[in-house]
């Protein structure tokens, strides 16, 4: 037969194509038939075989049952598919090291057994590595054929049982390969994927389960009367080889055992394992536990709580262990007894029994002081610091007070006159809403719950709204501060009120804030760029504005006048002088250079790269600013004396 006997049309594109032989070379007679069928062979099926990307490596244990070695994907391509016989082989280190039982070919999916052979059989264990020879010469009949339809995959697994005798180090690795197939278009059998496959290395180790202090979790203090304390807490690692069931845990308490009531063990999500014990002993609190697993490689974390009894001495302290030996558990797969802190008892964290205490300070991040003119709101005049010990502690009351800088020149109405509202956050949260008016001085702010943690702090801050003009005193200088710790004016929890253990350091007060009904506010009005050398050369401009209720009166002016960049001791500004911009060129102050650190007359230049401050404190007229108004103010020099390229001369 020869090409030209066969049409061959694509289905898709509906183009006809010319048949080629087996070679890719023109079909012509002179390709073979069949004999004995008297068929040409259009198209042969094919078996890929793959290593599935979920086949196992890693470690196992002794007496590990059902350990999948291996993990295939076998795939049909052409026409469907029928496996009947397949090699199979499994590479052990030694003849002492082999797998027990039986061996299994299953369907990963299903689970279905394609084979089953003794572990005993001749050559199905091997200390050299399979080949496609061996494995072609130790073909198994499988029970179960495998059926593949064309197109599509089935993943099959390779299960051995690992002998109790096995040591750590020892190691399998499973071989697959020449599979005698069916091809149902071709209609033959034939041995396909005719090579090894080898799956990853399985390694026996030891099953052991590892006990440690969780270092992360610290010794700490805690109040008589806590309950559900976390006293102590473990980690529980498992070796690689297998899943570990925890059977029994044996704890031992040391010190004052009537300290410690209702001991029990918790997971990290809060779930309890076994039963409490409600008056613990110094030794041998046995808690059986059921349905506890810890995977292979993995930790986990145990807790330790309990509760405090009220009668319990402070300064004294407890000390929970997991027992020698404490810890009873089961391998999942091999069986294997395992046992935890197998080399001597585990001490978790040290508790010492303390009275809880807090204490209340101004926070380092408190504002500095300030000018605050009537009308303000919302200003921020202080931070107030909590810190506890022993205990969480919960704020339910306090009381602010405004404080006077000095008695003696303002009255104990003078300067609450000037806040007409007091705010308190925690954070961003406004905790009296509304704020809190002052009465006789002070603001009791009630109905709140801050919890300060045990061993931490929380910073609370203070804000005002100051008197409109009409209700205020100017000039007044005062401070906000904590008023007292009596339970009349705060009230802590810790859990119950406490009447001791309160400290507060200079009434926790803020920095002295001005209250008065004017102030200025100076912006830099001057253009940077290249500078003039000229006996009247401006070298800084500022723009005073009054932000307050009634008119401002300027009579001293400081500025602080760098010189940066110059090589010569020589160069120099004189002739230094102050102009209001609506009349430049007639000075209204001069300046001696008078230094501000010692209060001594200099030299009427400065030179080098140096910063003076320079006040101007006489002037030639009244500088008045208008309530709401402002006015820009001209600092000019002589430069003739400077150097070019000298910068920031004011």
């Amino acid at each position: 037969m020869n090409d030209y006997d066969v049409i061959a049309k694509g289905a898709t594109t509906g183009a006809f194509i010319q048949p080629l032989d087996s070679a890719g070379a023109a079909f012509t007679s002179a390709d073979a038939k069949n004999t004995t069928t008297g068929t040409f062979k259009m198209k042969s099926g094919s078996l890929t075989v793959s290593k599935a990307l979920t086949s196992p490596s890693g470690n196992t244990s002794p007496s590990a049952q059902n350990v999948v070695l291996a993990t295939y994907d076998l795939r049909a391509n052409g026409e469907k598919l029928e496996i009947q016989k397949m090699g199979v082989q499994i590479d052990i280190v030694n003849a002492s090291a082999s797998t027990t039982g039986t061996l299994f070919v299953k369907d990963a999916a299903t689970g279905e057994t394609y084979l089953s052979i003794s572990a005993d059989t001749a050559s199905l264990q091997v200390v050299a590595a399979p080949t496609a020879a061996t494995l072609l010469t130790n073909q198994r009949n499988l029970s179960t054929y495998i059926t593949i339809e064309s197109g599509q995959s089935k993943t099959i697994q390779v299960v051995a049982t690992v002998p109790s005798t096995a040591t750590s180090g020892v190691n399998y690795t499973a071989n697959v390969g020449q599979f005698y197939t069916k091809r149902y278009s071709t209609n033959d059998y034939t041995d396909l994927a005719a090579t090894a496959y080898t799956g990853n290395q399985i390694t026996v180790s030891a099953v052991a389960l590892t006990v440690t202090k969780n270092a992360a979790y610290s010794d700490f203090s805690k109040s008589n009367g806590s309950s559900g304390v976390k006293l102590a807490e473990f980690v529980l690692q498992a070796s690689n080889a297998d899943d570990i069931n925890v059977n029994t845990i044996t704890l031992n308490l040391a010190g004052t055992t009537t300290d410690v009531q209702n001991l029990r063990i918790q997971k990290s999500d809060g779930t309890q394992l076994g039963n409490s014990v409600g008056s613990p002993s110094a030794t041998g609190n046995t808690y059986t536990i059921s349905g506890f697993t810890i995977n292979k490689a993995q930790s986990v974390a145990l807790g330790i709580y309990g509760d405090i009894a009220s009668g319990a001495v402070a300064a004294g302290t407890t000390t929970v262990s997991i027992a020698s030996s404490g810890i009873s558990a089961t391998g999942v797969s091999s069986s294997v007894a395992v046992t935890g802190a197998a080399d001597g008892a585990v001490a978790g964290q040290i508790v010492t029994i303390a009275s809880p205490t807090l204490t209340i300070t101004k926070d380092s991040d408190s504002p500095i002081s300030r000018i605050i003119i009537n009308g303000q709101t919302g200003v921020e005049v202080g931070r107030i610091k909590l810190e506890a010990t022993a205990e969480n502690i919960h704020l339910k009351k306090i009381t602010l007070m405004a404080v006077s800088a000095s008695t003696t020149w303002w009255t104990a109405t003078a300067t609450p006159a000037n806040i007409s509202k007091i705010y308190l956050y925690d954070g961003a949260t406004l905790l009296n809403s509304g704020g809190t008016s002052l009465v006789s001085g002070s603001s009791t702010i009630s109905g709140i719950d801050v919890t300060v943690p045990q061993s931490g702090s929380k910073v609370l801050s203070v804000k005002i709204d100051s008197a409109d003009a009409g209700n205020s005193v100017p000039f007044v200088v005062a401070s906000i501060g904590v008023f007292s710790t009596t339970t009349t004016d705060l009230e802590a929890y810790s859990p119950s009120l406490m009447t001791t253990g309160i400290t507060l350091t200079a009434n926790a007060s803020s920095s002295n804030m001005l209250f008065t009904n004017t102030a200025p506010t100076i912006a830099s009005a001057m253009t940077s760029g290249a500078g003039s050398i000229q006996i009247a050369a401006p070298i800084g401009k500022y723009t005073i504005t009054n932000t307050g209720t009634r008119d401002m009166t300027i009579t001293q002016l400081e500025v602080a006048l760098t010189i940066a960049g110059a090589t010569s001791s020589s160069s120099a500004l004189s002739g230094i002088a102050l102009w209001e911009s609506t009349n430049e060129g007639t000075a209204i102050a001069t300046t001696n250079l008078i230094s501000s650190a010692s209060g001594i007359s200099a030299a009427t230049t400065t030179s080098g790269a140096t910063t003076t401050s320079i006040f101007f404190t006489t002037f030639t007229q009244k500088n008045v600013i208008s309530a709401g108004a402002s006015k820009t103010y001209i600092v000019v020099a002589d430069t003739t004396a400077i150097e070019s390229l000298v910068t920031n001369p004011g």
